[in-house]
């Protein structure tokens, strides 16, 4: 069995697993408590945070740390907290929000709209396929209080010009929230030397528990929807603990990413292009462990069912057609090709021998549905 849906969900790391485990059974007292049994997590729990703090790039003294059970939950409250502190004040109601960002940042950001605030979605630039920072001064105004962009985008991978979005936001007075789900492990962070505001991070994505994290750059504050959090500690000691294991040990394989993953994506590409499929988007800055590959004169669906037929699995997604629509470099090709591409993401547990066999499997499939077609 071959898995290649890691940008939908990951397995979770056993280090992680067996740290939460140990929570649940074992150290269930609540941290808040005065009793020395309660008071045996703190110690766990700052050390998890400054392992999420070192893995983020981040000084503890600049940014507060928070936890929540859901990533969903880690975006609506920036988007919340800039609403409540700001818009609801002083006007500045405006939110500008990536149209290929998070889901979670969009609804919420529509949310808002029945609350009076004004949301611009941004469609990414036909020739680079991410947002134009020459773009934003269109959709600027004076009451524009937040942009919302995903630091990369995981179906596609393709990577913000991040530097540059800030800067604008810097001169214009801009709060800058950014979603780190797809890029962290792969480079470092550094949240410390960028002009950010709000850093979210989808816990499953550097294989640990189901959560969200949240930093927040001081002295802005979090006004959260459901008040359980005190003093900058997460209050679930299992979700930060199980947290902090997944960012030490992401840090530990934030080389294999850059280098060992790259490779098996390079040696994916090669062998099914070999088979008459074409790799896009191999010419724009993108993640080493996703691949977007057409394939001409299949239907994305149809391939998709095959192949789980088979024992790999992935999944069509209409968010990929979606985005190609906006896109230039498929002007060329007959209509309906939007839907006959796939979206594959690696993980650094992946091997060649499992590669090889994937593609053997995938390009037998590929001749099959273009002789059926063609009859």
């Amino acid at each position: 069995m071959s898995y290649f849906d890691h940008h939908l969900a990951t397995f979770v790391s056993s280090a992680v697993i067996q740290e939460m485990r140990k929570i649940w059974a074992f150290e269930y007292a609540s941290p808040l408590s005065a009793h020395s049994k309660g008071q045996a997590l703190i110690r766990e729990m700052e050390n998890a945070c400054q392992r999420i703090y070192a893995f983020c790039g981040a000084n503890p003294r600049d940014w507060s740390l928070f936890v929540f059970p859901s990533h969903a939950e880690a975006i609506q409250q920036a988007f919340w907290s800039v609403y409540f502190e700001i818009s609801r004040y002083s006007g500045r109601n405006h939110f500008l929000v990536s149209r290929f960002g998070e889901p979670s940042a969009q609804c919420f950001a529509h949310k808002l709209h029945d609350l009076g605030a004004h949301v611009t979605p941004l469609t990414p630039s036909a020739e680079t396929g991410v947002v134009d920072p020459a773009a934003l001064q269109e959709h600027y105004t004076i009451k524009t209080s937040l942009l919302s962009v995903s630091w990369a985008h995981g179906i596609t991978g393709l990577i913000q010009p991040l530097e540059s979005l800030a800067q604008f936001c810097k001169e214009k007075g801009i709060l800058f929230h950014v979603d780190g789900s797809y890029i962290a492990g792969k480079i470092p962070l550094q949240l410390q030397e960028r002009d950010i505001d709000f850093f979210s991070l989808n816990g499953e994505q550097i294989h640990g528990p189901k959560s969200g994290l949240l930093l927040v750059r001081k002295p802005l504050r979090l006004d959260p929807l459901v008040l359980h959090q005190k003093n900058d500690m997460p209050s679930d000691a299992a979700l930060l603990i199980g947290m902090g294991e997944a960012a030490h040990e992401a840090s530990s394989h934030r080389l294999e990413w850059s280098t060992e993953v790259a490779r098996l994506r390079t040696r994916f590409e090669k062998q099914l292009e070999s088979h008459l499929c074409k790799t896009l988007l191999t010419e724009r800055k993108r993640l080493p462990n996703c691949s977007v590959v057409l394939f001409p004169h299949v239907h994305s669906e149809l391939l998709a069912y095959e192949l789980n037929q088979r024992g790999i699995f992935i999944s069509p997604s209409p968010l990929l057609s979606d985005f190609l629509k906006t896109q230039r470099l498929l002007i060329q090709e007959p209509p309906g090709t939007v839907y006959s591409t796939l979206s594959f993401s690696f993980a650094y547990n992946q091997t060649r021998s499992e590669i090889d066999e994937s593609c053997s499997i995938l390009n037998q499939v590929v001749a099959q549905l273009r002789c059926l077609a063609s009859c």
